[in-house]
């Protein structure tokens, strides 16, 4: 599955705001083609950005060959292409389930960022503060 497709992009999109019960404002991407047609001359927009126009969510893309615009994102697409560089896999399934401990453990640290919190902890803390 080629998980930067502009489906799967625009599908998460969706999904994402269903998942999580809240409106998104605002999304920032890089100029990747799984976003935004703008890099192909063209007028038409692509699924991603007519999701966007449809939900009424703010756009911002980054300057072209600005990967510092995307610091926090491009760092972590650095750590983790470090650590699978380093992993050998004895079957699919092993992949896959050192995949899950990796997210989860990557899931449990505290960011300073979210108040010393860690991203499940902050999901946990957002839907019981929606449910009461």
């Amino acid at each position: 599955m080629d998980e930067k497709s502009v489906t799967n992009t625009a599908t998460f999109l969706l999904t994402l705001e269903e998942e999580m019960g809240f409106n998104i404002t605002t999304v920032q991407t890089d100029n990747g083609s799984e976003f935004t047609n703008e890099m192909l001359n063209t007028n038409n927009k692509s699924i991603f950005e007519q999701i966007l126009d449809y939900k009424g969510i703010k756009y911002q893309r980054t300057r072209p060959y600005s990967p510092w615009q995307n610091g926090k994102v491009e760092r972590n697409h650095r750590e983790n292409s470090k650590w699978y560089e380093k992993q050998v896999f004895a079957s699919e399934k092993h992949l896959i389930k050192s995949h899950q401990r990796y997210v989860s453990r990557g899931n449990n640290i505290h960011w300073k960022q979210l108040k010393f919190m860690s991203p499940n902890e902050m999901i946990e803390a957002y839907f019981s503060n929606s449910v009461a």
